[in-house]
């Protein structure tokens, strides 16, 4: 990729950001001068966004992994991996050093809308909601809670 598309590329990524701002009545929404921008939802998820070459990738912190009850934990993080079915299309990931769980998602910034990323910041930050939320039972349970997950299936067992 050239240095022009990379540019043409930031520049319509930013374009959406104001866009979508002005749609939600943020008309000051824009990205920093790194190609970063985090939105708070509902006054308690952060989501944090930045530009990678052809994508906007979006990620937030959901808290960090109990020192107890580990390997049943990551096993619960793996199992919502599986197809995305409990992330909402996002991966979740764990930090080696910190601990600290992450949800992310690349969004493909050739055919992102305003509206594909309306609907993809309101999913996300759905799905951080949930992770944050799962991870605190969690660390409150004596087991890992037996849950439908964010999205229910119909295959059962």
């Amino acid at each position: 990729m050239t240095t022009d598309e990379t540019t043409e590329r930031a520049k319509k990524i930013a374009d959406l950001w104001q866009e979508l701002g002005k749609e939600v009545g943020l008309d000051g929404l824009q990205l920093d001068e790194n190609g970063a921008c985090t939105l708070v939802f509902d006054g308690r998820v952060p989501v944090n966004s930045a530009i990678m070459e052809d994508a906007v990738v979006l990620h937030a912190s959901l808290g960090v992994a109990p020192g107890d009850r580990r390997e049943a934990f990551l096993e619960m993080l793996l199992a919502a991996n599986l197809f995305w079915l409990e992330s909402d299309g996002a991966t979740l990931s764990l930090e080696p050093i910190s601990g600290e769980v992450l949800l992310a998602r690349k969004l493909d910034s050739r055919e992102l809308t305003v509206d594909g990323l309306r609907e993809a910041l309101d999913g996300f930050a759905n799905a951080v909601d949930y992770w944050r939320e799962r991870i605190a039972d969690f660390g409150r349970s004596a087991e890992a809670p037996e849950d439908e997950g964010l999205l229910s299936s119909n295959l059962r067992a």
